[in-house]
């Protein structure tokens, strides 16, 4: 584990632990931009010298895998988030529907405040003047929101 594989092995583990965070998925732009350069030039010293190949792939690799645990991770709690945030809508609309107002809170669907904000982290619901309005933050990126829009009945992402 010499040459600089073990560096590589602790540099990657770090910047993994550190992006698999909610919120901080957007920051895989950032280890790309060096990433993908590093790789280039990697390519190029492999070709020019067959010696560091085999390093040189290792590193590679060992790269890959981590650029595709942030990935995948960052995937699964979107979608996660997405498909638990539609049922929660669609208990919204049916109490809509059978009640004619919005629920109060989201107890009066079934649904416990602890569990909504275990699932979704930063999220909320409430009902002022008989206008439902349901949000979380987004999985994968600081200070934007995924919202439901009750009047079009569907999930639109907000920049903030």
């Amino acid at each position: 584990m010499r040459n600089g594989l073990m560096a590589t092995l602790f540099a990657s583990v770090i910047v993994m632990l550190l992006l698999v965070q909610r919120h901080s998925g957007f920051m895989l732009a950032v280890v790309l931009l060096f990433l993908i350069p590093w790789r280039a030039y990697s390519g190029y010293r492999c070709l020019r010298f067959p010696g560091e190949r085999k390093l040189r792939i290792t590193k590679a690799i060992v790269w890959l895998v981590a650029v595709v645990v942030i990935f995948s991770v960052h995937l699964v709690m979107y979608r996660s988030a997405q498909r638990y945030s539609l049922g929660v809508s669609e208990k919204i609309e049916a109490y809509i529907s059978r009640h004619g107002q919005c629920p109060a809170e989201l107890e009066d669907v079934g649904i416990s405040t602890p569990a909504f904000k275990a699932q979704l982290g930063l999220g909320s619901y409430v009902c002022q003047e008989q206008r439902p309005f349901l949000f979380y933050a987004s999985t994968y990126v600081p200070f934007e929101t995924e919202y439901y829009d009750f009047t079009h009945h569907e999930w639109r992402h907000a920049d903030d």
